[in-house]
C-alpha cells in the first residue's frame, strides 16, 4: 500500500479571499482551490470504467459534501470521459448506500460534472460496508448499469470517518472484484489503517487534512495518476506444456499428438474462435467431489462454482496465474445436479437429488446459506431464472415444473406447472421472459414451449423430433436458436415468437451427449460426451458442423459430465465423473 499525507492549512480575509497551502510527503506548493488547469496533469492509456464511492455523511457538513463533489467533478473531467474511453459510476453513502450515476449514464464530461455537483447530502452514519458492497454488486457485477466486459474497474473510496459497523465483508468483495483502488482519507479523525485495509496490498491510499485540502490540484492530480493514468489494459498471460490429443472428423479420421509449450500475452477482445485447435490451460482435481455434474462462472468470470457428488459445492478463484479453491459449501445431503447465478453474481442456486433447491449468499466468504426451496420430485435436476431474477424455476422427477416467487421476504410457491409426463430433466428461458423451454425423458414430446405471458402459463408447442431423452437444451444469446442433444447428435432450431422450427441434426458424436453450450458469439457449440471427448460444432449454418474433438482427459476414460464458457469465449470449462475440470483457451 503507498499512503500519501496532505496537510492544508486555510486562511480567510474580510474580503473573502482565501489562500491554501498543501503540503505532500513530497512536494511544498501552494495552489488555490477554486479551479483547476484545463490540461490535465496525465492522461488515461485505455478505456476503463471509474467508480466513485462517496462519503456523505453527516459530519462532513453541507461545506464539505460540496468540497467532495468539486474533488470529484475535477478528477472526472480530467479522467477522459467518453463513449469508448472512461465511464464513471458513482455511490454515495451515509446510513445507506445507493448508486446515483450508473456507469452508462454519462459519455459526456460536462453533463457528468452538472450530474456530480448535483448529488444531494445525505447526513448520516457512516456505512462503509454497504458502499462496498453496492459499488461491487451494482455496478463491477452488474453489466445493465453500463459495466463494460474486458475493461478494468477502478474504484476511488473517499471518507472522512470510521465505518459505524464491521466492513470486512465490503472490504473483501471490493478486493476481490476491483482491479484498482484509490482510497483518500479526509480529516485527523480518520483511521488509517482501515484505509490501508480497503486498498489491500495493491492499492494506494491519500490522507488530507480537511475536505479543502481535496480541492487541490496536487490531490487531484495524485488520485487522477493512481486511478486513471496507471491503469492498464487487462492482459492474460498463459504458460502451458501440454500434450493433447486431437481427433479431427472427416470422411477419414486423423489422429494426431501434440506436446506445445507456449507463453502468450492475449488482450480483451471478442474471441472467434478462427483456429481449428484449443490449449489445455489448467486441470483442477477436487477431493471434495467424486464427480463434477455442474459448473457455474460468476459473469465477471472471477469464481467457478462445482457442484457433484456426494454432495458438496466447491467455490475457486480464477484470479491469478493459478486458480485456487476458496471454499467448500456444505448443505445438500445428495449430489448436486444443476447451479445456476443471479445476473449481479450475489446468489447461487443450487439443486439437487435430496429433492431440494438452496441459495447461497456469494458476496460472503465462505459463502452462506440464505434458504431452502422443498420441491415435489425426489431429484431436482433443472433451474432457470427469470423476471429480473425475481421468478425461479425447477424441474424434478415428479414429471412437474415448480415456479418459486423470489421477490417476497420468504420465497414461495407461485405455480406448478404439470404438461410433462416424464422426467423434467433442463430448462431455459428466453431473455425477453416470454417463453420457457423444458425437456423430458419422454420421446414423443422431447421440449416443450410454455407462454410465460399466461396465467398460469401453458403448453404452446412441442416437438416429437427426437427418438431419444433430451437432457438438455441452450438458447442462443439472441433467442433466436435453441440447440438440444438427444443421444450422441446435437439438433439446432430456429425460435421465432416462441415457435420452434428444426434446422438441422449433427452427424453422431462417438458416445451419448450429456453435456452442451453455446457459446456467445453464437457462433459454435460445445457438447461432452460419456466417452470423455469434447466436440465442438460449427452452427453458422443450419446443421451443426463438426470442426473438432478432443480428448477431455487422455488419463481415463470418464465422461464428460458439464462444460461451460467464459463470457468472451475465450475459455472452456469441462469436468469428468473422475471430479477433474479441465480448462481451456479457445483463441489467441
Amino acid at each position: 500500500t503507498t499512503t500519501t499525507t496532505t496537510t492544508t492549512t486555510s486562511t480567510t480575509t474580510t474580503t473573502s479571499t482565501t489562500t491554501t497551502t498543501s503540503t505532500t510527503t513530497t512536494t511544498s506548493t501552494t495552489t488555490t482551490v477554486y479551479g483547476l488547469p484545463e490540461t490535465a496533469p496525465c492522461n488515461a492509456t485505455t478505456a476503463l470504467d471509474l467508480i466513485l464511492v462517496l462519503d456523505s455523511s453527516g459530519s462532513l457538513g453541507a461545506e464539505g459534501w460540496q468540497h467532495v463533489l468539486q474533488f470529484a467533478s475535477g478528477l472526472t473531467d480530467y479522467a477522459g470521459v467518453g463513449a469508448s474511453d472512461t465511464h464513471v459510476g458513482v455511490v454515495t453513502f451515509a446510513s445507506g448506500a445507493t448508486v446515483d450515476i450508473a456507469l452508462d449514464d454519462f459519455t459526456d464530461s460536462d453533463l457528468l460534472a452538472q450530474a456530480i455537483l448535483a448529488l444531494p447530502h445525505k447526513a448520516s452514519g457512516t456505512n462503509l460496508n454497504g458502499a462496498l458492497k453496492s459499488a461491487v454488486n451494482k455496478l463491477i457485477l452488474l453489466a445493465d448499469n453500463g459495466r463494460r466486459f474486458g475493461v478494468p474497474a477502478s474504484v476511488v473510496v473517499v471518507t472522512d470517518g470510521n465505518p459505524t459497523s464491521d466492513a470486512t465483508d465490503g472490504i473483501n468483495l471490493l478486493q476481490a472484484n476491483a482491479d484498482y483502488i484509490t482510497v483518500v482519507g479526509v480529516g485527523s479523525s480518520v483511521d488509517i489503517s482501515v484505509l490501508g485495509d480497503i486498498a489491500g496490498t495493491e492499492g494506494v491510499v491519500q490522507t488530507v487534512t480537511d475536505t479543502f485540502g481535496l480541492r487541490t490540484y496536487e490531490t487531484v492530480s495524485s488520485v487522477l495518476e493512481s486511478s486513471v493514468c496507471n491503469v492498464t489494459a487487462p492482459s492474460t498471460t498463459v504458460t502451458t506444456t501440454t500434450t493433447m490429443t486431437t481427433t479431427t472428423t472427416t470422411p477419414t479420421t486423423t489422429t494426431s499428438t501434440m506436446t506445445s509449450t507456449a507463453t502468450t500475452t492475449t488482450s480483451a477482445m471478442p474471441c472467434l474462435w478462427a483456429n481449428q485447435s484449443i490449449t489445455l490451460r489448467h486441470k483442477l482435481t477436487d477431493s471434495n467431489l467424486h464427480g463434477i455434474y455442474a459448473l457455474q462462472l460468476t459473469h465477471d468470470g472471477r469464481y467457478l462454482f462445482m457442484g457433484g457428488a456426494p454432495h458438496h459445492i466447491t467455490m475457486w478463484a480464477m484470479d491469478g496465474s493459478s486458480p485456487q479453491k476458496v471454499a467448500t459449501m456444505v448443505g445438500h445431503t445428495d449430489f448436486v445436479y444443476a447451479l445456476t447465478i443471479t445476473q449481479d453474481s450475489t446468489v447461487l442456486f443450487s439443486s439437487a437429488v435430496d429433492g431440494t433447491v438452496r441459495a447461497w449468499d456469494i458476496t460472503q466468504m465462505p459463502p452462506t446459506q440464505l434458504y431452502t426451496l422443498n420441491c415435489d420430485g425426489t431429484k431436482v435436476y433443472g433451474l432457470a431464472l427469470g423476471f429480473g431474477d425475481t421468478l425461479l424455476f425447477t424441474s424434478s422427477s415428479s414429471s412437474n415444473i415448480q415456479v418459486w416467487d423470489l421477490a417476497s421476504t420468504s420465497p414461495s410457491l407461485r405455480f406448478t406447472l404439470t404438461d410433462h409426463g416424464q422426467d423434467v430433466r433442463s430448462l431455459a428461458i428466453s431473455h425477453d421472459n416470454h417463453w420457457l423451454f423444458s425437456s423430458t425423458t419422454h420421446g414423443s414430446q422431447s421440449f416443450q414451449v410454455w407462454d410465460l405471458h399466461q396465467t398460469p402459463p401453458t403448453v404452446v408447442a412441442a416437438s416429437n423430433k427426437h427418438q431419444y431423452d433430451v437432457p438438455i437444451l441452450v438458447l442462443s444469446d439472441d433467442n433466436t436458436r435453441l440447440f438440444s442433444a438427444s443421444s450422441s447428435k446435437v439438433f439446432a432450431w430456429a425460435i421465432a415468437a416462441g415457435m420452434p422450427t428444426h434446422l438441422g441434426t449433427s452427424a453422431a458424436s462417438a458416445n451419448n451427449i450429456y453435456a452442451l453450450a453455446v457459446s456467445h458469439a453464437g457462433t459454435h457449440v460445445v457438447s461432452g460426451n460419456m466417452g470423455g471427448f469434447i466436440d465442438i460444432w460449427d452452427v453458422t449454418g443450419s446443421t451443426p458442423g463438426n470442426i473438432l474433438s478432443v480428448d477431455a482427459d487422455t488419463t481415463s476414460s470418464a465422461g464428460v459430465l458439464a462444460v461451460a464458457l467464459s463470457q468472451d469465449d475465450r475459455f472452456l470449462y469441462t469436468s469428468t465423473a473422475d471430479s477433474t475440470v479441465m480448462i481451456w483457451q479457445m483463441c489467441d
